[in-house]
């Protein structure tokens, strides 16, 4: 496919500007997604800087328990168990006293419990609780059983409604047997558990959990969710470093960061709103795509600015270019600028104007060939119609001459008339249908017709002519009686009465075979191709192709023997190549031609009968009986000779006979007298047969129409579509035999029974 000058330039706009589209989204994505990694660093940092806050909170706690877990103060009180509480209480006070007044980390007091989980001493001092069952023994047991050697401590949950984290440190005597735990209690409401929460909490909202290895809630920014599991909880984190991450929730997807703590084996988790989190990015995300779309728009009109500038004036050369060669020589066409598309321009200008000039000449020239060549045709039509008015009259009366009785001297004499005149109009129409076709103006006609009826009319009509030489007339169709086609039949049967005709002309003894064949067959179309083969005196191959041109014999005896003008093969190729086919002959001197010509049709439903030869049959009889028609005539003709003439065929049809000179005189008799049909001559005095008709179709006014068939010796084009025009039912060309005359009448007023 070609492609536009134009066209390559914005094809070239496009590719920059789907490059500029991707470069800019790959470095707005990279942007973005540094963007995003910097929301997602600050989460990280954020949990993590948390659980470092929280991590040191819990090893201050448990380092401050294991060194009073070794002074020998509580060792010392711990041998007073079995004293009484004001005895035991004095060691334990200094000592707990040291570790709660010296410590911000166990804000929720602390106790000293026995193996058995009986309070032994406690801070802050309460001598009610001396002896009595710590409340959270089993928590701190059940811990213990799970880790024997706790003497590094353990961390615990105790949940309810002031949730606290229990740090506890194991006592163990010299045989290494637990003797007793030294519990310190750390409220989640710690101003040090808070701070380290808020630490990690997203600027956005959002909340900061510390979890334990279960995924339960221990403290949390978010008082409500204590003591809760996380419902996406997989598991503690195992790595010091926080990882980030999205998870689904009922509230939506959110934004989870993770960090450990390894002092408690827990897990400190912040979580937000991913919509919040990433609420920043969504408005970046908006802002970049605004900022491609004005930068691309901005591209795209620079780009096309350059474009335009560089295309507009070579389409502006294309366009005049395309003019010229279309036929428009009057463009003018001016560039104001001095490049090279300028001056290509002015080169363009100047060739038009020359161009101009030369089609000027031409023009002129033309229309003179135009107007000889109309002249021409003219002057042959007027010829024509002058010649085919007394030949009407030769014609027609040596027809009725030869319907009487004469001597065979006399019929001889007649027939050799009649002869001679049928030559001379052959010459006529040949010479007006050359000229029709020189001048374009054949119009095909496409009708339904029969091969088979075509071929046998022809041959029919060419029979006496065979006969009279001893020539015997043969023909072959396709022998499935599909003979029905769609195309012009008055042009193929002319094609085909010209080449049998030359046949017996150029054939002195022996046959003249014509066959008919299809080819390329299917169900709607087919090929036909007609031949015509002879056994006359063929020709040789240099002329071969010369016999097809205007005017051209084989040579100057050939005329002298047999005459003719040369025009008629010249008529059967223009004729065959304008309804879409070829011809051709095949020939050897002394063996005789054969001339074909194929021809594409469509089929049509027809019914086919085998064609079978065409015998020779009897000479028709001198005189034939003419069944009478009985019709009531009215004759209008201005000629007197074919005025006779006419009147004596309708008679001998048994027709009754009026006449009238003119168009006037035919409308004063048709106003007062009724007729079956008018036969009206076009060319007459004071008024013709076309105005004649239209003033008669005038005063019928679409009521009883009385059919006006035209009676004409005109060959000018479009004379057919003239009389129709005007109001005629058919029209029949001078000069007519009494057969044409009945069969037209026959035709508009069948015949009357007597």
């Amino acid at each position: 496919m070609r492609l536009s000058l134009k066209r390559k330039a914005y094809i070239v706009v496009a590719l920059m500007m789907l490059a500029v589209v991707a470069s800019s989204m790959a470095l707005g994505q990279s942007y973005f997604g540094a963007e995003r990694n910097r929301v997602l660093d600050a989460r990280r940092r954020g949990a993590g800087d948390s659980a470092a806050d929280l991590d040191q909170l819990l090893t201050r706690g448990l380092d401050r328990l294991k060194t009073v877990a070794a002074l020998p103060a509580l060792a010392y009180g711990m041998q007073l168990q079995e004293r009484s509480r004001e005895e035991r209480q004095i060691p334990a006070w200094t000592t707990l006293h040291y570790l709660f007044f010296e410590s911000d980390v166990f804000t929720g007091g602390v106790v000293l419990v026995n193996r058995d989980g009986m309070i032994l001493w406690s801070e802050p001092s309460d001598i009610s609780r001396i002896d009595t069952p710590y409340e959270s023994w089993p928590l701190v047991r059940t811990r213990l059983d799970r880790a024997p050697d706790a003497g590094d401590g353990i961390v615990v949950q105790r949940a309810g409604a002031d949730p606290q984290v229990l740090v506890a440190v194991a006592l163990f005597d010299q045989e290494n047997e637990r003797v007793g735990v030294l519990v310190g209690a750390i409220p989640t409401s710690n101003p040090a558990v808070a701070h380290a929460l808020s630490r990690g909490l997203p600027s956005s909202g959002g909340a900061s959990h510390l979890v334990d290895a279960d995924g339960s809630v221990v403290a949390s920014t978010d008082k409500a969710r204590s003591g809760q599991r996380l419902p996406y909880w997989k598991g503690s984190a195992e790595k010091a470093a926080a990882e980030v991450g999205s998870r689904a929730s009922e509230a939506g997807e959110l934004l989870v960061a993770t960090s450990a703590v390894p002092a408690a084996g827990w897990s400190l988790v912040t979580e937000e709103r991913a919509a919040d989190a990433l609420a920043d990015l969504g408005r970046l995300s908006v802002e970049l795509w605004v900022g491609r779309i004005v930068f691309t728009l901005i591209m795209v009109g620079i780009l096309l600015f350059v474009v335009t500038s560089f295309t507009r004036p070579v389409e502006a050369l294309t366009a005049a270019a395309q003019g010229i060669r279309a036929g428009d020589l009057h463009t003018e066409f001016r560039l104001d600028r001095s490049d090279e598309l300028g001056v290509l321009a002015e080169a363009l200008h100047d060739m038009t104007t020359s161009l101009r000039h030369q089609a000027a000449e031409l023009e002129r020239t033309g229309e003179l060939a135009e107007a000889a060549s109309r002249a021409k045709t003219e002057f042959l039509a007027k010829v024509s119609h002058e010649i085919r008015t007394p030949m009407n009259g030769v014609l027609g009366m040596t027809e009725l001459l030869l319907g009487t009785s004469l001597s065979s001297t006399q019929r001889q004499f007649a027939a050799t008339i009649q002869r001679s005149a049928n030559s001379l109009l052959g010459l006529i129409n040949d010479l007006l249908d050359f000229s029709k076709i020189e001048a374009g103006k054949v119009e095909l006609e496409r009708v339904s017709f029969s091969l088979r009826d075509v071929v046998n009319d022809v041959l029919e009509m060419l029979r006496e002519s065979a006969e009279s030489k001893g020539l015997r007339l043969m023909s072959t169709l396709p022998a499935d009686g599909r003979h029905g086609v769609w195309g012009d039949v008055v042009r193929v049967r002319q094609v085909l009465t010209n080449l049998t005709s030359n046949a017996i002309k150029f054939t002195a003894h022996g046959q003249v075979h014509v066959r008919v064949t299809m080819t390329d067959e299917s169900e709607a179309t087919c090929q036909v191709r007609f031949e015509v083969q002879d056994t006359g005196i063929g020709i040789d191959a240099a002329n071969r192709e010369r016999v097809f041109q205007p005017f051209v014999q084989t040579d100057s005896s050939t005329t002298r023997l047999y005459g003719g003008t040369g025009l008629g093969l010249a008529i059967t190729r223009e004729l065959t190549e304008q309804m879409g086919g070829t011809c051709g002959v095949e020939s050897e001197p002394g063996k005789g031609s054969t001339f074909w010509f194929q021809l594409p049709f469509e089929r049509a439903a027809l019914d086919g009968v085998v064609a079978a030869e065409v015998e020779p049959s009897a000479v028709a009889p001198e005189k034939q009986v003419v069944e009478g028609l009985g019709h009531r005539i009215l004759l209008v003709e201005d000629n007197p000779i074919n005025t006779m003439l006419a009147k004596v065929m309708l008679r001998n049809l048994g027709c009754t006979v009026r006449t009238a000179g003119n168009g006037l005189q035919a409308l004063d008799v048709l106003s007062s007298e009724s007729f079956d049909v008018v036969l009206m001559d076009l060319q007459m005095p004071e008024m013709g047969g076309e105005d004649a008709t239209r003033e008669l179709r005038r005063r019928e006014g679409g009521l009883a129409r009385v059919p006006v068939i035209a009676l004409t010796a005109s060959a000018l084009p479009g004379d057919t579509e003239n009389c129709l025009a005007a109001g005629m039912d058919g029209l029949i060309t001078k000069p007519y035999t009494q057969a044409q005359l009945r069969a037209i009448i026959e035709q508009w007023a069948p015949a009357r029974t007597a």
